[in-house]
């Protein structure tokens, strides 16, 4: 997946998020977060630290005090 992104920054992290997001489903949590951690810093138009919160999927992790700390470190555009 790393390919993509090199290729395709916008497109790989589409596919990142969504890698993610099954990764929360397959409950891989702390693979989930080192995802969220790597997309969280990058300019992704789609997504917003409010976003993810309000994910149905990504909000599973609300729970953990880690998913705020990576959305918190998000920097405003």
């Amino acid at each position: 997946m790393a390919d993509d992104l090199a290729r395709d920054g916008y497109s790989g992290l589409v596919m990142r998020d969504e890698f993610g997001q099954l990764l929360i489903v397959g409950n891989l949590r702390e693979e989930a977060l080192s995802i969220l951690r790597e997309i969280i810093g990058k300019p992704l138009v789609v997504r917003t630290p409010r976003s993810f919160r309000l994910d149905p999927i990504w909000s599973r992790l609300a729970d953990d005090p880690r998913f705020d700390q990576i959305l918190n470190s998000a920097k405003a555009l």
